[in-house]
């Protein structure tokens, strides 16, 4: 499959892919697209990997003290 949205109207408003719909009917997900342009913007799977490489940093490359 191409691309999910086939056209970007004003705001978050699109014309979805017609298999990408077909797909969202048959598991019942109702899509949401976001606005790509906006920095502040982002999705749950970015923050998620963000915090996971915070946690690292603090566990693994901070000095223990003795």
């Amino acid at each position: 499959m191409k691309t999910a949205v086939e056209t970007i109207f004003d705001g978050k408003d699109c014309r979805y892919n017609r298999r990408f719909l077909q797909m969202c009917s048959h598991y019942l997900i109702d899509p949401v697209a976001c606005t790509p342009a906006s920095g502040w913007e982002k999705g749950q799977i970015e923050n998620q990997v963000e915090n996971q490489v915070g946690l690292v940093r603090e566990r693994f490359l901070t000095p223990r003290l003795r």
